[in-house]
């Protein structure tokens, strides 16, 4: 992780939720807490930060403490999430979808690179085996405003933004972060 986009040089606390994985996250100088417990995030944690990035796996069980009625509620109050995840089905809800206005999602692919589609932004090679994500596609009343894709051809998206007046800002990118 230390070397990986996730942290980039912004001061962050950890909420390691698979406990004690044996990792030193003291190496990372931008590192100011380290939290390590197995189970769900309280909701006045979360009401604790302005910025929230969830890096999720899918993989070992990750998206059990991943409660998308939470984060919803904590994008409309004003909070910002940006959720970077392989199996990105697996944290929508029902509500979270039609919030975005997600019409679908793909099967599971494998990601070579994120190609920009807002200027802002760079393509983002892979680095290693980026597997078992999911794209999306947006219906055409979403406020959301694809950020990345990894294939033009088509109508999917890697990844999105949205941000309704009056609320916080909530950002999907398919994949797993450390490996951008």
């Amino acid at each position: 992780y230390n070397s990986s986009g996730c942290f980039g040089n912004h001061q962050v606390d950890i909420w390691d939720l698979f406990g004690e994985q044996r990792f030193d996250y003291s190496t990372n100088p931008n590192v100011q807490k380290i939290n390590l417990f197995n189970r769900d995030i309280p909701t006045s944690i979360l009401n604790m930060y302005k910025k929230i990035i969830w890096m999720g796996n899918s993989y070992g069980g990750d998206e059990a403490f991943f409660d998308p009625t939470k984060m919803l509620s904590y994008v409309i109050n004003g909070g910002n999430l940006l959720l970077a995840t392989r199996e990105g089905a697996d944290f929508f809800s029902l509500d979270l979808q039609n919030y975005c206005g997600i019409t679908s999602f793909t099967g599971l692919s494998a990601i070579t690179q994120l190609i920009a589609l807002d200027d802002s932004l760079v393509n983002i090679s892979a680095v290693g085996t980026n597997d078992r994500n999911q794209f999306v596609t947006l219906n055409a009343g979403s406020e959301a405003v694809g950020i990345f894709d990894d294939n033009v051809a088509t109508n999917y998206v890697a990844g999105f933004r949205i941000q309704k007046e009056n609320e916080g800002g909530f950002v999907y990118i398919a994949g797993r972060p450390y490996r951008f």
